[in-house]
């Protein structure tokens, strides 16, 4: 069977994918990704080696599977374990949940682009935490594109004391230092202080992060902070438990995601499996953090502000390239598809804007439909104006 001509009249990279659906039919999935070098001021030049599709995700390297406690070991969550109710629901809150068996680092840099339309805009940033001046405490640092925006605010290193009364109190024990935005420096983690009938408790939320006590441990002196936390809700008790804060890609198996994968029951277990359950919400796949998921779709043009993260402040626009669109040519027929932006990477330590368009359709029978594709960008030649 000869593969389908494929006709990319953009500069990006495009690539195509065929996925089953929530009902395992066969769904093509065109993919154009676009990749800039933001160089100073602002200016954005698309590289002359495309990137290709990032299908495994990165991981961060310096990731070691440390708890608050300096323990080894990590959690993951109950997706595709026991799921017996709705996706995240195990009788507990979204705090305190058991570890199981089978311990997992996952902490993506990228995550993997292998994924179908997503419903919204993700809104990304790979990069580090740089303090405006020397000896500081904290510092913000933050993003905004357009309406949508999130500050963090970065602490030096910090632990728990017990003063005379036997009351907990926060001691500073360094000042701010350059910080990767990992949610490995965020509120969560796992506390092994505590052993329950299936193991350590822990934040599902964020099971990588620091700074997690379950309410049944004891006050332990010299435990660790979080690096990085939200200025609207800093921790003030041992024992809060505030929303992790971050910019970066959340893991599917934690709860802000998994929230939206369905009932896996025993209802689905004898009408579906291994198909979708029908409460899946395609949400699941966006895999920003809360405040950057647009409200459906960005559409270029919108204006990027950085602040400390990388260099003190950073100003952009996305690129305003025209909507992508793809001619799909199968056995029979035509379809006219148009492309998307679902996913916007601002990537400050390599000083890289990658944008992800997407569009799938359900194809009839399997990828043999396809005989041809074409993909244009209407404005491309103007924006494209020189290469790197």
């Amino acid at each position: 069977m000869p593969h389908p001509t494929i006709d990319n009249q953009t500069p990006f990279h495009f690539e195509h994918l065929v996925l089953p659906d929530g009902n395992l039919r066969p769904q093509f999935v065109g993919i154009l990704k676009a990749t800039f070098r933001i160089q100073q001021q602002g200016h954005l030049v698309p590289l002359k080696e495309q990137p290709g599709l990032n299908l495994a995700g990165d991981l961060f390297d310096s990731f070691d599977g440390s708890s608050a406690d300096d323990e080894p070991g990590l959690p993951v969550s109950a997706f595709g374990a026991d799921n017996s109710t709705d996706a995240g629901s195990s009788g507990q809150s979204d705090v305190g949940q058991v570890a199981n068996s089978t311990p997992s680092n996952i902490a993506f840099r990228y995550e993997p682009e292998c994924v179908g339309l997503k419903p919204n805009t993700d809104i990304v940033v790979v990069g580090t935490g740089l303090p405006p001046g020397p000896d500081m405490p904290f510092f913000d640092c933050g993003i905004q594109v357009e309406r949508y925006a999130k500050i963090l605010r970065i602490f030096g290193q910090r632990q728990w004391q017990i003063d005379q009364e036997g009351e907990p109190f926060i001691q500073q024990l360094t000042t701010a230092m350059p910080t990767p935005l990992s949610y490995q420096h965020a509120f969560g983690g796992i506390d092994h202080g505590v052993m329950q009938q299936f193991g350590h408790p822990f934040d599902e939320r964020n099971p990588i992060g620091i700074g997690y006590h379950h309410p049944d441990s004891l006050i332990r002196e010299a435990s660790a902070l979080p690096l990085i936390e939200n200025p609207k809700s800093l921790i003030q008790n041992y024992f809060d438990t505030p929303e992790p804060a971050g910019v970066g890609f959340l893991s599917p198996y934690w709860l802000e995601r998994r929230q939206y994968a369905g009932t896996y029951d025993a209802e689905w277990e004898q009408t579906r499996s291994p198909m979708l359950p029908v409460d899946f919400n395609k949400r699941y796949f966006n895999g920003a953090s809360s405040g950057l998921v647009a409200n459906g779709y960005l559409q270029g043009n919108e204006a990027v502000t950085l602040v400390n993260i990388g260099q003190p402040k950073q100003t952009f626009a996305l690129p305003g390239l025209a909507q992508p669109k793809l001619l799909l040519r199968l056995k029979k027929k035509e379809a006219a598809l148009e492309m998307h932006l679902d996913t916007v990477v601002i990537d400050t330590d390599d000083a890289l804007l990658s944008l992800i368009y997407r569009c799938e359709f359900e194809l009839p029978n399997d990828s043999r439909d396809i005989a041809g594709i074409r993909v244009n960008v209407s404005n491309v030649q103007s924006q494209a104006i020189s290469l790197v």
